[in-house]
């Protein structure tokens, strides 16, 4: 209040000097210092009071109430459009709108090329046999094979043709390849594919195991007349044969006919029988099986009645 009254006796006295400009000052100066003084007296708080009522607030456990009241006034200064973007952005948080790069996060996850689903064909062996290799599977893919169990890496090996000297071979193979886990189809009548999936976790060391299976394959004989002998063959060729043979010794001669095999057989057939040799008959093949030192007597004959071409 001094200040107002120190400010009024200054224009009284400039007003001797210039009386009308005076006037004017002290009028503009008057209704400045009253609108100062309305938009103090606009909202005084008190302090004192609203920090006791702060205190019995928090004793009885509920909020003040002049705390709103003094959140309502500081309200007035704020800038309309500051309001604006904070009520947008408390929108945004309360309807939990993810951002872009969150969403990609998320349902996106970043993967590096190495590891993207990948295939790989290795052609075709000289016997018809077609390779792929197809890498970094992820499980709702293994249910397009035969078999959808947990593996990263599938080998195939198709043929149009299946024959019990893909067995022989196959069988050799899985042998040294213990942890390789298959799956086979073939038709022991020849009609149907022959099909062999591999399953295996690493596709480097599946690639480089098929690798040898496919060279062997590639150097099989391209002779219409193919022959095998096992001296023990396993529980598993011989499921896939259906030959019961325990102990003993098996040979197996493809790419003949049934009626060919029978104009072989039936000179021998006493022969056989006399050394314990059984015989099974099928369409493109025919296996003898029995006791190793028998079977490897009487086989020369019979290569060299196929050598003769006599059927």
């Amino acid at each position: 209040m001094s200040e107002f009254m120190r400010a009024i006796v200054q224009e009284v006295l400039k007003s001797n000097d210039h009386p009308a400009r005076a006037k004017q000052e002290l009028s503009e100066k008057r209704r400045e210092t009253a609108q100062t003084k309305k938009a103090q007296e606009l909202y005084r708080p008190n302090y004192q009071k609203l920090n006791k009522e702060k205190r019995l607030g928090s004793a009885a456990g509920s909020p003040p109430v002049k705390a709103e009241k003094k959140e309502k006034h500081s309200s007035f200064s704020k800038d309309p459009g500051s309001e604006l973007v904070s009520k947008l952005q408390v929108l945004s948080l309360t309807q939990g709108i993810p951002s872009r790069q969150d969403t990609e996060t998320h349902h996106r996850p970043e993967r590096h090329n190495g590891d993207e689903p990948s295939v790989k064909s290795f052609g075709k062996t000289k016997c018809g046999f077609s390779v792929w290799l197809y890498s970094n599977l992820q499980p709702e893919t293994m249910e397009w094979f035969h078999r959808p169990i947990p593996a990263k890496a599938v080998a195939v090996f198709a043929s149009q043709v299946s024959s019990p000297g893909h067995l022989v071979i196959v069988q050799e193979w899985l042998a040294q390849n213990g942890d390789i886990k298959y799956f086979i189809q073939w038709d022991k009548n020849g009609q149907k594919p022959f099909l062999l999936e591999l399953y295996h976790n690493d596709s480097s060391d599946l690639e480089a195991a098929i690798r040898t299976l496919f060279q062997t394959l590639n150097h099989q004989s391209e002779k219409k007349i193919k022959r095998f002998y096992i001296e023990q063959p396993g529980a598993w060729l011989l499921k896939q044969l259906e030959v019961s043979c325990t102990r003993e010794s098996l040979a197996i001669i493809e790419g003949m006919s049934r009626y060919e095999t029978i104009a072989l057989l039936l000179p021998v057939s006493a022969n056989l029988s006399k050394w314990n040799i059984r015989f099974k008959i099928e369409e493109g093949y025919f296996l003898l099986y029995g006791p190793h030192q028998h079977l490897s007597s009487c086989l020369p004959s019979v290569y060299k009645m196929l050598d003769g071409n006599l059927y």
